[in-house]
């Protein structure tokens, strides 16, 4: 069985991740948008962060966003 590893930042460390990633300012300034319902993703909606095509993607808290990124990393894994 092959091991995955997930990395978790706590909330108090959010805003300097995102600085580190250079998406602070899009988060705060409302560009940056979830990559499954096309929302404006915010401190407090933001459930995960992803690296695609060398971007930095976006995820909202809603129920059907985590979904579709399980369901897409899955895929991913599958396809690769």
């Amino acid at each position: 069985m092959e091991k995955e590893s997930l990395k978790t930042i706590h909330e108090t460390e959010l805003e300097n991740y995102l600085r580190k990633l250079n998406v602070l300012d899009a988060v705060q300034n409302g560009l940056a948008k979830c990559k499954f319902c096309n929302d404006v993703i915010k401190l407090d909606n933001l459930h995960a962060i992803f690296p695609e095509s060398e971007q930095v993607k976006f995820v909202c808290d809603k129920p059907a966003c985590i979904k579709e990124l399980n369901n897409y990393l899955r895929k991913k894994k599958y396809d690769e």
